[in-house]
């Protein structure tokens, strides 16, 4: 997707490398009795952080009302927990956008749990995000999927997404949203509108007419989107799925949310990625987009370990041709020839020639028994810190930290944990044995703090720089289950 000739990009600059954000955004929020919506926050600091939350509604169906801001006190060194569905002046059915404004440096996340009862089956799982630090004028997306596949013979008959684009629009004034899709020979765009200080919704399929016609024939995609504005905003993509037995692959309905990627860039990084096994079931696959006029020569590099041992990292090149995107299997690159599960855990890496945006989505059936999905737009390069508010121990959910010393570093490193506990002091371990350049590591959080706690989380290289994600596997309440994965917040990025 080409840049128009001249585009006048808004972009407030993200805070120095050594000062955590005072302020976060999130476009997208939902409550229901269907949807369960959490703002977690965590407070690093020696003295307590006062946070006043802005909440930008508008109620399905209804016109938007006037935001409302509330104040909260985080204790020093500690987490805290906002229930969404119970703050004063949210009803439900409220849409929610929200911004967090803290008088000291703080980091907030936005955990949901939902069940999405306009597809059948029911998709039912959780999202989570940490908040954008900024607002800008123009977001990628590396692959978007949406609509229902009812062509028989199809591989994938009998699939359907339901893909949302949230805005939020704290201007004073209205702002003028365009979304630009890149599918299979075809270029198309259109515009919306987002009234002003308010959050806006738009179902990507309504911009289609295909996505509506009586034979709906055509499973639809779009390769890559960008999205435009007129003035700064914040914008996310939460989708919701059906996916029937496929072979070994078992039927999944889920979902799963992103923020945009607010640049295209030469080197992206993941810590997260596994291959599964017969019984925990995991598919992990990498999106490259292109938005270019130039092939970008993109150099993966794989991070693979067995268990704690390290394995050869494994290197694939691809060409990805302008404005176009790409899907790679991890699963194939790093199990046996003809093996789809073997249990090795991955880390990512992109080096590309051109500017591309990168995200992994990733497919699993979690100790078989919690179904689900994620999706996360990679980091872009490596830091010293890495920041995640949410996080939790209670009865089913298995919480991990997967670390990866770049291979890229020259020496080993020496990584320190940091867990904020709600309610309890603070509590400092440092990992078992320094990872080698390349090395990739999983830390059980369960393990490091005990049973229900409500945990933040700092992760410290002592000399050097790491990639870090926190992924979640839970059975929320037995009403919904699955995964969730964010990769660290990092002030340098």
């Amino acid at each position: 997707l080409n840049l128009p000739e001249v585009t006048s990009v808004y972009l407030v600059v993200s805070q120095p490398r050594s000062q955590i954000s005072t302020t976060w955004y999130f476009a997208e929020g939902y409550v229901s009795s269907n949807f369960s919506e959490f703002l977690t926050l965590e407070n690093p600091n020696a003295q307590a952080a006062h946070v006043h939350v802005t909440y930008l509604t508008q109620p399905v169906g209804q016109a938007p009302k006037a935001p409302f801001t509330l104040t909260y006190t985080v204790n020093p060194d500690t987490r805290y927990t906002i229930v969404v569905n119970n703050q004063p002046g949210i009803v439900q059915n409220d849409q929610i956008s929200l911004v967090v404004n803290s008088d000291v440096p703080i980091v907030a996340e936005r955990p949901m749990y939902f069940k999405f009862t306009p597809l059948t089956p029911n998709p039912n799982g959780g999202t989570d995000v940490v908040g954008a630090t900024h607002e800008s004028s123009v977001f990628f997306f590396p692959f978007v999927q949406f609509g229902t596949d009812q062509q028989i013979g199809s591989p994938t008959y009998g699939t359907s997404y339901i893909t949302y684009l949230t805005v939020l629009n704290r201007n004073t004034t209205p702002v003028n949203v365009t979304i630009t899709y890149k599918g299979t020979n075809s270029l198309y765009s259109v515009t919306h509108q987002v009234a002003a200080t308010t959050r806006g919704t738009f179902s990507l399929a309504s911009d289609f007419p295909l996505a509506n016609s009586s034979n709906k024939n055509s499973y639809l995609y779009a390769e890559s989107l960008m999205v435009t504005t007129d003035l700064p905003v914040v914008v996310e993509l939460p989708s919701y799925f059906t996916i029937p037995k496929s072979g070994t692959q078992g039927a999944l309905a889920s979902g799963n949310d992103e923020v945009g990627a607010a640049a295209p860039q030469t080197n992206w990084d993941f810590a997260e990625g596994y291959a599964g096994t017969s019984n925990n079931q995991f598919l992990t696959y990498l999106d490259l987009a292109n938005p270019g006029d130039t092939t970008a020569n993109a150099t993966l590099t794989l991070a693979v370990t067995n268990g704690t041992t390290p394995l050869a990292p494994v290197t694939k090149q691809y060409a990805v041709s302008p404005q176009s995107s790409i899907t790679i299997g991890l699963n194939t690159l790093v199990c046996p020839q003809g093996v789809l599960y073997c249990g090795y855990s991955i880390g990512e890496h992109v080096a590309s020639s051109q500017p591309i945006v990168v995200d992994r989505q990733m497919f699993f059936n979690f100790q078989g028994t919690m179904p689900g999905s994620t999706a996360v737009v990679g980091s872009q390069g490596s830091q010293s810190q890495f920041y995640f508010a949410e996080g939790y121990t209670g009865t089913g959910f298995s919480e991990y930290l997967t670390i990866v010393n770049p291979a890229t570093n020259s020496s080993a490193e020496t990584v320190t944990i940091r867990y904020l506990i709600q309610g309890s002091a603070p509590k400092t371990i440092t990992l078992s044995q320094p990872l080698q350049p390349g090395q990739r590591w999983t830390e059980i959080v369960n393990k490091d703090v005990g049973a229900n706690q409500q945990v933040s989380v700092e992760v410290t290289a002592n000399t050097g720089t790491l990639i870090v994600e926190r992924p979640m596997y839970f059975n929320f309440h037995s009403f919904a289950l699955g995964g969730t994965d964010v990769i660290g917040y990092s002030p340098g990025n």
